[in-house]
């Protein structure tokens, strides 16, 4: 069991209890304009009040949060390791970089090669490796360790051992576009300068509560593009970020999307303190695909991550009808016209040759300010042996080398089509009892050399 629910959705088909990730109910104090959000998605003629976690369809409704029960976040560390800490088979090595997997002749993983405070340490394996490094850093630790495209291999100068294709390729994620602000006549949003005092750092950290356990996003949406025939099938999914204008929200903003010094401050100046929202739209089910790859065969050096955005024509036609939906919510609804919503008249720096609210100006926009939802997936796919882009097996067990397995986001033939923390998470339980059902019933070599 994964979750321990206690959120907005019970229902014993979904979701489950005791399981060491807590999801508890978002803070209500931003009700009524997560409430309006809502509302206005059912003007448009959407399903509201929808548990995200359930059948998937176009829908909106609250968001839970993933907490532990002091009200912070909950993460695979505080979930699965703090707790076993002390368990006499199990020890953590920190500010340790792994170099490379170590295999001998018959190419079966035999340790790893890790380098702490400047010395190079070799652990040896008894059983099996199991790589779960991420989307970027999996690939990355194959390909130093001679696992991989043995073309790009030897172009870095490292001597090919297992001739993979598929490792490094068929990146995926989800990228991800602000769009706003919309400005309101009313104070109803969340402003962090104007709504944060020293008592509300007090109540978190004695109780986990107050406006700094507070989700930005309110309410969340999955629809469908133009380009999704059914109508039923979503491919994109909205957020509503329930912060107005101020130099809090131009800090967070330019955090997410790593924009250049002087851009918003610029951009958001005529709004200043004033009240409203931001809508974001992802792109659930991209057709662009990137790539991972070696800048050198230096373990120091940071991989090349190419994930060409873009690059699919549908994947621009599909964010710009996520975009121009947020504005339909907003300015199009008598839901929000109880607050004046309005966007921002001022066009985003960049974009001041294109004509306001044209296409031409959405795509301008989505090209400015999209950025990563911190999705990788994909860089080790699982599939059949037949497949020569295929990386890993069923049991997650990389092909053409003994002992060595991977447990992450990188084994996902295609993303999923919505976030990956759970799913990724889900990846870890099932190759927990993989391993065990394969060590127990000794069938572990079934696909090797």
């Amino acid at each position: 069991m994964l979750e321990d629910y206690e959120g907005a959705y019970p229902n014993d088909e979904f979701h489950g209890k005791d399981g060491p990730f807590h999801i508890s109910l978002n803070d209500n104090r931003l009700l009524e304009v997560v409430q309006a959000c809502e509302t206005a998605a059912k003007e448009l003629g959407y399903k509201v009040k929808k548990d995200f976690n359930s059948r998937q369809e176009q829908s909106f409704g609250a968001t839970d949060l993933k907490t532990t029960k002091d009200g912070r976040r909950s993460d695979s560390y505080t979930a699965y390791i703090k707790p076993i800490l002390k368990r006499p088979n199990f020890k953590v090595i920190r500010h340790a970089h792994v170099h490379k997997i170590e295999l001998d002749d018959s190419n079966r993983a035999t340790g790893v090669v890790y380098k702490r405070n400047g010395e190079f340490i070799t652990v040896k394996a008894r059983r099996e490796i199991i790589v779960s490094g991420g989307s970027i850093n999996t690939p990355q630790l194959l390909m130093l360790s001679g696992i991989g495209p043995a073309a790009h291999l030897q172009s870095v100068g490292i001597i090919p051992k297992v001739d993979l294709p598929g490792v490094g390729q068929n990146l995926q994620d989800h990228p991800f576009a602000i769009v706003g602000p919309f400005l309101f006549e009313k104070p109803i949003s969340f402003m962090p300068n104007r709504d944060t005092k020293m008592e509300d750092a007090v109540e978190y950290v004695s109780k986990g509560t107050g406006f700094f356990s507070v989700n930005p996003v309110g309410a969340s949406g999955f629809i469908s593009s133009s380009l999704e025939s059914s109508g039923q099938w979503a491919d994109i999914q909205v957020f509503q970020y329930n912060i107005g204008v101020d130099r809090a929200t131009t800090y967070l903003i330019n955090q997410l999307c790593g924009l250049n010094d002087g851009v918003l401050e610029t951009f958001f100046e005529p709004h200043m303190n004033t009240d409203g929202n931001f809508g974001a739209a992802t792109i659930g089910r991209p057709k662009s695909v990137g790539s991972i790859t070696l800048a050198s065969n230096n373990p120091e050096d940071k991989p090349v991550i190419d994930p060409k955005y873009y690059s699919h024509p549908d994947d621009i036609t599909v964010h710009v009808d996520g975009i121009k939906f947020l504005v339909n919510l907003y300015e199009n609804t008598k839901t929000f016209a109880k607050y004046g919503a309005k966007l921002a008249s001022n066009k985003f720096p960049g974009c001041e040759d294109e004509i306001f609210k044209s296409d031409s100006y959405w795509e301008c926009l989505v090209r400015q300010v999209s950025t990563t939802l911190y999705h990788p997936s994909g860089t080790c796919k699982m599939g059949q042996s037949y497949d020569p882009m295929a990386v890993v097996d069923t049991h997650l067990r990389v092909f053409k080398v003994k002992g060595l397995r991977i447990a992450d986001a990188s084994i996902m033939p295609t993303i999923t089509n919505a976030n990956l923390n759970t799913p990724t998470m889900v990846i870890g339980e099932k190759a927990a009892d993989l391993i065990l059902d394969d060590h127990i019933n000794s069938d572990y070599t079934h696909h090797e050399l």
